[in-house]
């Protein structure tokens, strides 16, 4: 466990449940909204997750203790995790009320917070939040971005041409996105104009919106970055406005959650090849 961190270099902070029980199942769509990168993770796999850990420079992981049988297989497990010097873990431990006092003070010599089930039964969403800001398990980058995966395209209707160009998706989050574009198409495109309506195709799912060139990239002119937009109505004016409705982002988180899941059940497989 590196100690030595500066928190500058921290994009983004990767939470993984591992064995989560049902009440926390649930809430992981909840974390992804709140802009948390969170993972579920089945007990098979952990050890693998271990092994891909260093991957990023900080991750936090729960883990639930069902019962004291199970506390040499977790403290064997935590102790694993804590040998990885390439970044900084945090554990917290979900546990029953039938957790002896010995097995939470073995986990709190350990710098473990021992969380009751109860206590998340009470009030799920502020006491993962009030968790999570203990950890302080938020990276710089305020939004999830997430690499993008299967039939993700974006179609710009241009109205003065009457011409539909299409990009491809690289990458995604709810505040912009990134996309690769044919180079024939640049005389289209200008940095600081905004494009109405564009169709996002997001593996099935779709979102219309606006949106604003706000980059393109100097490795590969063909690498574009748009921000969202939305149209409102002020004073009887139509304007532009940073961000999305709730249900384009809440269509677009759930993609997000699509995309991280994949990408690492592809490591995990990874990891189990290497």
């Amino acid at each position: 466990m590196r100690l030595d961190i500066n928190k500058d270099q921290v994009l983004s902070v990767k939470i993984y449940f591992i064995n989560p029980i049902s009440l926390l199942s649930v809430i992981t769509d909840t974390l992804i909204k709140l802009e948390f990168e969170t993972y579920s993770v089945d007990k098979g796999d952990k050890d693998k997750l271990v092994s891909i850990l260093d991957n990023n420079i900080r991750n936090v992981l729960f883990i639930c203790i069902l019962n004291e049988i199970e506390m040499e297989y977790w403290i064997d497990f935590i102790d694993k995790a804590f040998k990885i010097k390439e970044t900084f873990i945090q554990i917290g431990a979900f546990v029953y009320n039938t957790i002896s006092i010995d097995d939470k003070l073995s986990l709190l010599e350990r710098g473990i917070p021992v969380i009751p089930i109860s206590e998340i039964r009470m009030n799920t969403i502020d006491v993962m939040k009030r968790i999570l800001f203990y950890f302080e398990a938020k990276g710089k980058r305020k939004y999830i971005r997430a690499r993008a995966f299967g039939k993700t395209e974006v179609f710009f209707d241009m109205e003065d041409t009457h011409k539909t160009v299409k990009g491809t998706i690289i990458d995604i989050s709810a505040y912009a996105f990134s996309c690769q574009i044919m180079t024939m198409y640049a005389p289209f495109f200008t940095v600081g104009d905004i494009y109405d309506n564009v169709l996002l195709v997001l593996k099935g799912s779709r979102v219309r919106t606006s949106v604003k060139l706000i980059g393109i990239s100097k490795l590969n002119p063909e690498i574009y970055v748009f921000k969202y937009q939305r149209e409102n109505v002020i004073d009887k004016k139509t304007v532009h406005q940073e961000g999305l409705s709730s249900t384009d982002k809440n269509k677009i988180h759930h993609y997000i959650q699509l995309c991280l899941k994949v990408d690492l059940k592809r490591q995990l497989n990874d990891a189990e090849n290497s």
